[in-house]
Order: structure tokens, then sequence, then C-alpha cells
């Protein structure tokens, strides 16, 4: 009988297997008891600088409907400097013009203006988005059911052992028009679970420092990520 707790979960938290995730700065003991014999670890985080400012690339981009652009939000403190250990919470101020999802990746649905938001740290910083159309009446982003190809996002990225990274996959059919999942068979696999595992929704969590390929199939068509950990 094995038993993980941890005494501060505001700081860190223990999975059943022993997976300690950083929450915030201070310390934390992580106990485990098995069969009534209990050991402990002391667990000290490191509080990230105080984010001064986010920097947004690109800052401004126009996309037609039906197209995708990755954004990254960088913060930054008072000098300049990049600092990691933060979590970016993505908006759009006009979803039904561009959505993003939560690895940044903005996709185009119709014909406007939208500002992309990027916040951490009490501090937001934006991206302008302009949409148009290509002709006069779009085709159902449906039409055709057959899949070209699968392409997910980000398709290289660097994570820490323990940290999570939510993968994005889109589909297109031979017009590159977007298709939906439902009902469609949909496997995500890691070609090392000893260095990242996959779940069934595309998130992936480090396990150990390593390369490994993400692979994302829709019906016998594979899409890849190259994770580094």
């Amino acid at each position: 009988t094995i038993r993980w707790t941890t005494s501060n979960p505001g700081v860190a938290t223990v999975t059943s297997t022993g997976v300690v995730r950083a929450r915030a700065g201070g310390r934390a003991r992580i106990s485990v008891t098995i069969d009534g014999v209990r050991g402990s670890s002391v667990i000290t985080v490191d509080a990230p600088a105080t984010v001064a400012s986010i920097v947004m690339t690109p800052s401004a981009k126009s996309m037609t409907v039906k197209t995708f652009a990755q954004f990254t939000a960088t913060p930054q403190d008072a000098s300049g400097d990049p600092i990691a250990g933060h979590t970016i919470a993505w908006s759009s101020s006009n979803p039904a013009v561009a959505r993003v999802y939560s690895n940044g990746l903005v996709e185009a649905l119709a014909r406007g203006t939208a500002t992309i938001r990027a916040s951490t740290g009490g501090k937001t910083g934006s991206a302008s988005v302009t949409v148009t159309t290509t002709s006069t009446s779009d085709p159902d982003p449906d039409s055709g059911s057959g899949i070209a190809s699968v392409t997910i996002y980000p398709q290289v990225y660097t994570i820490e052992t323990g940290q999570a990274k939510q993968l994005i996959a889109i589909v297109r059919n031979g017009r590159g028009e977007t298709l939906s999942l439902s009902g469609r068979t949909v496997r995500w696999t890691s070609s090392n679970t000893d260095v990242a595992t996959v779940s069934s929704t595309g998130l992936v969590i480090g396990r150990r420092p390593g390369i490994v390929m993400i692979r994302m199939s829709v019906d016998g068509t594979v899409g890849t990520s190259t994770i580094t950990v």
C-alpha cells in the first residue's frame, strides 16, 4: 500500500506515482507511506521572476479565412531579459473572427479584425489580426471528407521534466480545408514513453531528459511533433 502526500499543495502537488509538479514559490514536504513506513523529501520551488512586459511575435498578422498562424508570447523582466516559468493565458477579442488555442495557435474563421492577447504575471501583451477572404464565397470547411494532412502545433517544442504541454492537431483535406475530428479514429503515441508520455487528448508530460517524437494518427494519416525534454 503506497500513499503520496504533500504538506503544501499550493507550492507543489504530487501524483499517486510520485510525480511532483511545482505550483508556486515556497517549500513543501513530499511524503510517501509504504505499508506504514514513511519517508519524505523537502522540495524548494523558486518563484519565477516578476514580469514587467510581454512581447508578442508577430505583433500584427494578416490572414485569410481557414488559415492558421502561430503566435508566441515572451515574458520579460524589467531589464528586458526573457524569463521562464510562467503559464500564458491566451484570449481573443473577437473569437468569431480569430480563435486562439491554448498554445498560441490562431485560426482565422471569418473576415474582420481581432486582438490576440497573452497574459501572465499581471501583464498582458497583444497582437492584431486582420482576416480577409480570398473569394466572395468560401467553401464549407467540412466539404471533402478525405484527409490529406495532419499538422501538430507546435511542431518543435522544449519542455522541462515534469512539465506538461498541450498539443493541437489540425486535419485538412486536399483543398486545405479544416476537417472535424468527430467520428474519426484518433490515436496519440510517443516514440519513447520514458522521455515523455502523451494522453489520448494530446497532453504531453516530460518524464526525463531526451528527445521524443509525438505522433497523432487520424484514420491512418499521421502528423508529428518533436519534443525535447
